[in-house]
C-alpha cells in the first residue's frame, strides 16, 4: 500500500495553518498502472475539528468500490483564537489538496479527471460551499480555477442551510450576518454545479434534513443539475458509512443494515457520470 502524508502549507505558503492531506493507494497499481477516481474525504465537526469517525472508515469504504483514497484533515475554529472567524481557512486549504492531488496524480496512480469530494455533515457544507466559491480560492492561492474544481461529490447528511446549525455557523463565520446568505447553498446553485450524490435521514434530529438535504436537491432539480438522492427514513446523524467501524453495536448494524449500502450506491452514480462524459 502506498502511504503519502502531505503538509500542504509546504506546498502552499498562503496557508497560515497545517492542513494535513492523506493519499492511500493500492501497491499492485504499480504493476499494472492503471489510473483510478479519487475521492478525497472531508469529514464533519462542525467546523470545529474533523470527526474521525467520518474519516479513516470512509477512505476505506470509497477504496472498497475502486477509488484511491484520500482524507483531508483541514483546521478548524478549535486551533484558531477565540472568536476569530475561521472563514476562508478550510475553503482554501481544499482548494489546495485538490490542486495537489491533480498535479500530482501520476505519482499516485489517480485520473486527474475523475476527482470526488466526499463530505460529512459540516464537511458536506465545506464541499458544497466550495463548489460554489471555488473562483474566488484559487484567485488567492493563484490556482487555474479550472485545476480545483471537483468532477463530482458526494454528500452525508450535509449541512446546506448553515443558520440551522448553530454550532456550524458560529465556528466557521462567528454568525456573522453579511456570510449567512452567503452560506445558505442551495440559495445559489447554478448550472456550474457538480453532479451530486446525497444521502440523509428524514429524522436526522442534528441537521434537519427538510432544510438542508431536501433544500438542496430542490436547488438542484430547478438548475438542473444531475443528482441522486437517498433519503432514508430512519438513519441518525454521524452515523458515518454504517458499518462496523462506524456504529455503536451490532444492535444498530441490524437496524441501519440497508442504509450501510449508501457508499456503494455513491460510487455507482459516480462511475455512470464519468461513462456520460
Amino acid at each position: 500500500m502506498i502511504f503519502a502524508k502531505i503538509h500542504l502549507n509546504k506546498y502552499y505558503p498562503e496557508l497560515k495553518y497545517d492542513p494535513v492531506l492523506e493519499i492511500t493507494s493500492p501497491e499492485l497499481l504499480e504493476v499494472n498502472n492503471p489510473v483510478r477516481p479519487v475521492a478525497l474525504v472531508v469529514a464533519g465537526g462542525c467546523y470545529y475539528g474533523a470527526a474521525l469517525i467520518e474519516g479513516d472508515p470512509s477512505v476505506v469504504a470509497f477504496m472498497k468500490n475502486g477509488f484511491i483514497g484520500a482524507k483531508l484533515m483541514y483546521t478548524g475554529s478549535l486551533k484558531i483564537k477565540k472568536n476569530q472567524m475561521l472563514y476562508p481557512i478550510p475553503h482554501l486549504e481544499l482548494a489546495a489538496a485538490i490542486d495537489y492531488l491533480k498535479k500530482n496524480a501520476k505519482k499516485y496512480y489517480i485520473d486527474p479527471n475523475k476527482i470526488t469530494l466526499a463530505g460529512f455533515s459540516a464537511g458536506g457544507h465545506l464541499v458544497a460551499s466550495f463548489c460554489l466559491y471555488y473562483k474566488e480560492y484559487a484567485k488567492f492561492l493563484k490556482l487555474n480555477p479550472k485545476n480545483i474544481k471537483p468532477n463530482t461529490i458526494s454528500l452525508t447528511y450535509p449541512v446546506i442551510d448553515i443558520s440551522t446549525h448553530a454550532s456550524t455557523c458560529l465556528n466557521l463565520i462567528q454568525n456573522n450576518p453579511k456570510l449567512i446568505d452567503k452560506f445558505k447553498v442551495h440559495k445559489h446553485i447554478s448550472k456550474d454545479f457538480p453532479p451530486t450524490y446525497i444521502f440523509a435521514g428524514l429524522d436526522d434530529a442534528e441537521v434537519p434534513c427538510k432544510k438542508n438535504a431536501l433544500a438542496l436537491i430542490e436547488s438542484l432539480k430547478q438548475n438542473h443539475i444531475t443528482y441522486q438522492s437517498h433519503i432514508f427514513k430512519h438513519a441518525r446523524h454521524a452515523i458515518g458509512v454504517a458499518d462496523r467501524n462506524t456504529l455503536f453495536n451490532d444492535k444498530e448494524r441490524i437496524e441501519y443494515k440497508e442504509v450501510a449500502n449508501y457508499v456503494n450506491e455513491s460510487a455507482e452514480f459516480i462511475y455512470k457520470c464519468y461513462k456520460k462524459r
